[in-house]
């Protein structure tokens, strides 16, 4: 398959440094809808919240996967900071929020489809807090919200937090295994500050999850990323909260690299996804053509 050609803008605001990824069209999408939302006012932008130490390389394999759907993409970082000290993650959700609301060209997208990897599902996590607890202010935010996707979030524990940390920080044995210890140091004497706010942040994706598809890629041997609690968090929110979620589960692969050592499939697994956001997107956007001609 020829790969798509796209234009990359580089967007900063405030403190933030993010990649806007535009497809050029020349051909219609490749997934099939009774609606192209695509070349609509009602097109889909993602938000790809990044993980600790990404390589160009290995963000390119999930860029293409989004140029080959004709779907745009904002890149957006992930910095060590932003984890270690969780109020620069509230001033930085604040900040994505303001940005993404008023920025002209993201208004030009009716949608938002997010895909989280790693400590990116983290910061996309405090992004919905900031917007939940000011919801007069950024809730607009949230209602374009239509599709999440959750790629080896570092889940579970505040020791698989630390050793995602020093995962996306060096690739040293030494420092990894140093980073770790200096970490629960600085958590001990931080706890009322990091500690806690990590906890409320897990307790709040748990219990506070968006009414739209989710998609989750994890497996059981990554250190990083406690597959039964996961497990047991998509069993409550399909039985009792009735949330679409698909699953790709492996019982071996790689933290943030699933993509990478099982290609199929991711990509299968992916393209279900994208099907049904799409058709769920759809939907909704035919439900208010309906409610509007009755006006």
């Amino acid at each position: 398959m020829k790969a798509a050609s796209v234009t990359i803008t580089n967007v900063k605001h405030d403190d933030l440094d993010l990649q806007l990824r535009r497809v050029k069209r020349t051909s219609a999408p490749h997934f099939h809808t009774s609606v192209s939302v695509n070349q609509s006012s009602h097109k889909t932008l993602v938000l790809f919240f990044g993980w600790l130490g990404a390589k160009p390389h290995a963000l390119e394999c999930y860029f293409n996967l989004y140029a080959e759907k004709n779907m745009d993409v904002l890149y957006i970082p992930d910095q060590v900071k932003l984890f270690v000290w969780p109020p620069n993650v509230d001033k930085f959700s604040k900040s994505l929020i303001t940005f993404l609301i008023n920025n002209e060209e993201v208004n030009l997208y009716g949608s938002f489809l997010v895909h989280g990897v790693s400590i990116g599902a983290y910061v996309f996590t405090c992004c919905l807090m900031k917007a939940d607890q000011h919801c007069t202010q950024f809730g607009s935010f949230i209602d374009k919200v239509h599709g999440v996707i959750l790629d080896s979030p570092t889940y579970g524990s505040i020791e698989r937090m630390r050793k995602g940390v020093a995962e996306g920080l060096s690739k040293s044995r030494i420092i990894k295994a140093v980073i770790p210890r200096l970490l629960s140091v600085y958590f001990y004497f931080t706890w009322k500050y990091t500690v806690e706010f990590f906890e409320k942040a897990m307790h709040f994706l748990e219990t506070q999850p968006l009414n739209v598809p989710y998609a989750f890629f994890y497996s059981r041997e990554d250190p990083m990323c406690d597959a039964d609690v996961i497990t047991d968090m998509i069993e409550n929110w399909r039985e009792s909260l009735s949330i679409s979620v698909i699953v790709r589960f492996w019982n071996k692969s790689v933290h943030a690299g699933h993509l990478r050592h099982h290609p199929d499939d991711y990509k299968q697994t992916f393209h279900q996804f994208i099907e049904v956001y799409f058709d769920r997107l759809n939907k909704q956007i035919k439900r208010m053509a309906e409610l509007k001609s009755k006006l």
